[in-house]
């Protein structure tokens, strides 16, 4: 009587196993991916209507975070990018405010570097950008005003049509 799995079983089975993890990786890491990056839309629509209300009260859009009447959120912190004040959330997001006044809103997915110092430093090949322009978005981003845009790279183009489903892209 035979007892235990032949060699060849047991390559097999590896073999299956192989497989399925091969196929499996890829979907869970843009599954994680995803969720990191929409994760950030509850704070861009807060931020999206704290702007407009400004708007209504002072015929702007506000400068910064802290003339907002928000709370800063878990997980985010003021941090500096391109020169100007951001909001850095988590390693992966970054809501810029260098065109706030403008009446729009910027926010870059930037898998592990959305906390650097003073830059973003993300190729566009590993990142997204999600933009806002608020009702009354000024200058040459007035034709705009009231769209939400999204842009990445081919590899991210699941990551827009999150976006686009959520917030309906023009």
């Amino acid at each position: 009587m035979k007892q235990g799995f032949t060699l060849m079983e047991l390559l097999v089975v590896v073999l299956i196993i192989g497989i399925l993890a091969a196929v499996a990786v890829p979907k869970y890491q843009k599954a994680v991916e995803k969720s990191q990056f929409v994760s950030g839309f509850p704070l861009a629509r807060a931020l999206e209507q704290a702007q407009e209300m400004y708007w209504i009260a002072n015929g702007t859009y506000a400068l910064s975070f802290s003339q907002l009447d928000l709370n800063m959120p878990a997980g985010c912190k003021l941090c500096k990018a391109y020169g100007a004040e951001s909001l850095c959330c988590g390693q992966n997001l970054m809501f810029q405010f260098n065109y706030g006044w403008r009446g729009v809103l910027v926010a870059n997915f930037c898998p592990g570097k959305a906390q650097a110092e003073d830059s973003m430093d993300c190729n566009y090949g590993s990142s997204a950008t999600y933009t806002i322009y608020y009702q009354h978005a000024l200058d040459y981003y007035a034709p705009y005003a009231g769209q939400h845009k999204c842009n990445s790279s081919s590899s991210k183009k699941h990551l827009c049509n999150a976006f686009c489903e959520q917030f309906g892209c023009d």
